[in-house]
């Protein structure tokens, strides 16, 4: 089957190109696709990954759902197992002081610090709650 070209979004598939560029000599990029449902998102993604494959550069993906009963940060559970299978993100988040609260994101993927975050350490919602100023205080 043969992919369509990709019509109106060069100047966004040429600005994410070089973004990777800058990503892969170590510049931190983040970019974010937003508009509405059939405009060409998922699509420019594609070709996104196609340039990033032909690199030698991996990408994982997430899908967003807006289904009742839908998991609490799916989208973000699916990248951080796209990324597991990849590095070791459990390792990486331990190093980097992260690995408790993206447990909470998706306990299967990090699994021992899930339990250990749980009896050990404050959830991150008290953290936020205890963060925000307040006539109260936090123990």
């Amino acid at each position: 089957m043969t992919r369509a070209a990709l019509v109106g979004r060069e100047r966004e598939l040429s600005a994410l190109a070089g973004w990777l560029a800058d990503a892969c000599t170590g510049t931190t990029r983040l970019a974010l696709c937003g508009g509405e449902p059939g405009v060409g998102k998922t699509r420019l993604a594609e070709e996104l990954a196609l340039i990033a494959r032909a690199q030698g550069v991996p990408s994982v993906w997430g899908r967003a759902v807006e289904v009742e009963g839908a998991p609490p940060y799916w989208l973000w559970r699916q990248v951080l197992r796209g990324i597991s299978e990849l590095a070791d993100v459990a390792q990486i988040a331990e190093n980097l002081g992260v690995a408790g609260d993206l447990a909470m994101l998706a306990p299967d993927v990090f699994a021992g610090v899930a339990q250990r975050s749980v009896t050990d350490d404050q959830g991150a919602d008290e953290r936020f709650e205890c963060s925000m100023p307040s006539p109260g205080f936090c123990v």
